[in-house]
């Protein structure tokens, strides 16, 4: 394919899932007993590139947090995770778009 939209489509999943984690820990910041989550991707794709590995198959993955849960902090995560999606759906768009008006514009 022209565009491989693999690793796009699994960096607009692990956003969508660290959205979820994230509205999970501000709903529960005050049960007892709760353990905060996050989700590990960012990571797990630079050290798959930095070794040669192919970055298509890393996923996301929800992890454990330690400590204790600030509101505060996880709403400036929320914030930046919604702009990431933003820009990532945005990036997905255009591919699509480019793709479109070559398909409209062939054979003029």
């Amino acid at each position: 394919m022209l565009f491989d939209t693999q690793l796009l489509e699994n960096s607009l999943n692990a956003t969508t899932l660290r959205h979820q984690v994230i509205a999970n820990n501000i709903a529960n910041l005050n049960t007892p007993g709760f353990c905060g989550q996050a989700v590990s991707f960012e990571t797990q794709l630079r050290q798959a590139m930095e070794e040669g590995q192919d970055a298509e198959q890393v996923r996301p993955q929800v992890v454990g947090q330690n400590g204790r849960l600030d509101v505060n902090n996880e709403m400036c995560s929320l914030a930046k995770n919604q702009i990431m999606y933003n820009a990532l759906s945005g990036r997905i768009s255009g591919i699509f778009g480019a793709l479109k008006w070559v398909i409209e514009n062939a054979g003029r």
